[in-house]
């Protein structure tokens, strides 16, 4: 223990164990309840579990978490909610994994309370939090789907305790790949604060950036707002954790601490172009992207964003982006790319992959919503079809398997309007990772008539036979 406090062999008093930060603890010295499990703390961090039961005698117990349920006290692991439970005395507790590494000390003061053990952030002096606005969905384990693009600004924010550091410091804010960090600010005016982007080795300029923030000594908790948004990204890129901001830091006392920001994911939407009938692929078909809104609809832009429009019959399409065959839409992303070809199938072929793209569209980096529509953009070739929106929904769901395993569904990986006959056939195709939503205009008006006089007619002619038959039933009476 004293060589993990004082790393000058010289400067060891054997009799006191002094921490960097002026606490110590040795015979007569005395703590208030705050600052010895303040203490305990530091020493759990720094391996002194072996000291502390020591000193703890027999009063100390080893004592296991185990499944809730009935029968399942063998299960000593979580179950699929995340939850277990233990026996506990009352006072102070040290929470470690079965090999012994520390990760949180608790006080029991109750019969019954609930332990929230975050393994992400065991450090409660450092807290990051998302502050979901309109449009962010909160989904399973604590994860937000979010639109992409500059135009949709994430805000988070961060605590610092006034304790973590009482000399103040530098600590890092790391984004993961597609996350940008835009800017950092305090809640209030701190002389000697300042950030800083940590140039990154790469030569993209929009790439992510670490951002270093000086610390002056605090007298009060420091809150800082983080704005940022999310780099929409290709199918085959997108993360299926999601993406985060962690801080870092050292400590008074020389201990490196971190905490991570819940996770922001992106999902979307695939389709395949298809006749009336929707079982053939076509080309050459133009849709525009809306979302149903309050009193009409928005309009996609790759330049704008969302344009409001009462409506869809009057949309001026230089204002808007047109979507066709072949492409990657990335929401809030001006450059649209081409379907990658799928060069690592079996059978690739290089004509017919770019050939079956053309009747793909990619969407992603859309917010979860059910009020979705495709509208078709009449052209010269399909003036005898209906023209009316396509609608659809934009999910992501989360689970995880016994063995602790992330199984993301999502509405890329899940089409719920799909016909498995040329769905297969779609070089990029994956079952449950990458599907396609049938995307067929409809019924041409006059098949719509003629379906409306087959049914009608029956009905006309059957109640003629029922007036019929009740005239002669009235003239043998």
């Amino acid at each position: 223990m004293q060589s993990e406090v004082q790393v000058d062999p010289t400067k060891v008093n054997p009799d006191i164990i002094e921490f960097s930060n002026g606490f110590s603890i040795g015979p007569g010295i005395r703590h208030s309840a705050e600052e010895a499990f303040s203490i305990m703390g530091y020493m759990l961090q720094m391996k002194g579990l072996p000291l502390l039961t020591d000193l703890n005698g027999k009063e100390t117990e080893s004592i296991v978490f185990h499944q809730p349920d009935r029968g399942r006290a063998a299960l000593t692991f979580t179950n699929f909610s995340g939850e277990a439970i233990a026996e506990l005395p009352l006072g102070p507790v040290a929470i470690t994994t079965r090999s012994g590494t520390f990760q949180k000390l608790v006080t029991i003061s109750k019969e019954k309370q609930k332990i929230d053990l975050d393994i992400a952030n065991l450090d409660n002096r450092l807290k990051i939090s998302f502050e979901a606005s309109k449009g962010d969905s909160l989904t399973d384990f604590g994860r937000y789907v979010v639109e992409s693009g500059q135009r949709n600004f994430l805000s988070f924010k961060v605590i610092i305790s006034k304790n973590f550091n009482r000399l103040g410091g530098a600590f890092v804010l790391t984004p993961s790949p597609n996350l940008v960090i835009d800017s950092v600010t305090p809640d209030s005016n701190i002389e000697g604060f300042d950030v800083s982007a940590i140039t990154g080795s790469g030569t993209n300029p929009s790439e992510s950036l670490s951002q270093q923030l000086i610390v002056p000594a605090l007298s009060n908790n420091l809150v800082l707002t983080v704005k940022a948004h999310v780099i929409s990204t290709p199918v085959g890129s997108i993360s299926p954790g999601g993406s985060t901001i962690s801080i870092s830091g050292t400590d008074d006392n020389a201990l490196a601490a971190s905490a991570k920001s819940p996770a922001v994911v992106l999902t979307g939407i695939n389709f395949a172009m298809a006749n009336e009938q929707g079982n053939k692929l076509v080309t050459n078909r133009q849709y525009l992207l809306g979302r149903y809104v309050k009193n009409g609809y928005e309009i996609y832009s790759a330049t704008q964003g969302w344009v409001k429009e009462e409506s869809l019959k009057e949309v001026n399409l230089e204002k808007v982006t047109v979507l066709r065959g072949g492409l990657q839409y990335m929401i809030g992303n001006s450059e649209i790319l081409p379907i990658p070809k799928a060069t690592s199938r079996f059978n690739f072929n290089a004509k017919e992959n770019g050939k079956i793209n053309q009747s793909l569209i990619q969407i992603i980096g859309l917010a979860e919503g059910s009020n979705y529509f495709m509208y078709p953009v009449e052209n010269s070739t399909d003036k005898e079809l209906l023209l009316k929106p396509i609608n659809f929904s934009v999910f992501a769901r989360f689970s995880i398997t016994r063995d602790g395993v992330l199984i993301t569904k999502n509405s890329i990986g899940e089409a719920r309007n799909q016909n498995f006959s040329f769905n297969t056939s779609i070089p990029d195709f994956q079952s449950g990772v990458n599907e396609y939503n049938v995307l067929s205009i409809g019924q041409k008006k006059s098949n719509e008539f003629n379906a409306q006089i087959k049914i009608i007619l029956p009905i006309v002619l059957l109640t003629l036979l029922i007036v019929v038959i009740g005239i002669i039933a009235a003239i043998i009476l």
